[in-house]
């Protein structure tokens, strides 16, 4: 696993209180939470290419990544995939030590808001 991706994971661990395990898959990070969700993290320091997705039941909830296929957006490529399907500008900058705390925000403000808890 990439340096920046376990300082970032040992962040997200510690401030998300909805964490129950973690594995080292062949290309990624799975975080296991509560209530079946998983939050899967992937960066490749080569590129710079990231994504953090937030899953249950294998359908996306909510995400981020800078995949370039949403180049008239602010802060492209980076991007939110929100929960109700529509996609907006994301401040993340593809630096996973400082993004980690807004992805950690985001979903501590998502189980709180439906309930998980």
């Amino acid at each position: 696993m990439a340096d920046q991706l376990t300082e970032a994971l040992g962040f997200f661990v510690a401030n998300c209180p909805h964490v129950r395990s973690t594995r080292d898959m062949a290309s990624k990070v799975r975080v296991e939470l509560e209530r079946d969700y998983v939050l899967d993290l992937y960066f490749r320091e080569t590129t710079g290419q990231y994504s953090y997705t937030l899953l249950l039941n294998d359908r996306r909830v909510l995400g981020w990544d800078n995949a370039k296929h949403h180049p008239d957006l602010q802060n492209a490529p980076h991007h939110f995939h929100k929960s109700d399907g529509g996609i907006e500008s994301s401040t993340l900058t593809g630096k996973p030590v400082e993004d980690i705390k807004i992805v950690a925000d985001k979903i501590n403000d998502f189980f709180k808001l439906f309930g998980v808890e």
